[in-house]
């Protein structure tokens, strides 16, 4: 299992994060619900948000 807050890159990403059985999103948006926000976006159907945010996927 990884670390906490381990770094992952393009090698590994699909594997440690798309793959995963462990609901990465999820688990953090309940657990400190009352503390942050956490939200998804498509960038396919929203490039206008990935565009400000500087990423391209």
């Amino acid at each position: 299992m990884d670390e906490p807050g381990s770094q992952t890159d393009t090698l590994n990403f699909s594997a440690q994060v798309l793959q995963s059985e462990l609901p990465v999103l999820d688990e953090i948006a309940e657990e400190y619900r009352e503390r942050l926000r956490v939200v998804k976006v498509n960038v396919e159907q929203e490039p206008q948000i990935a565009l400000q945010l500087g990423e391209e996927n």
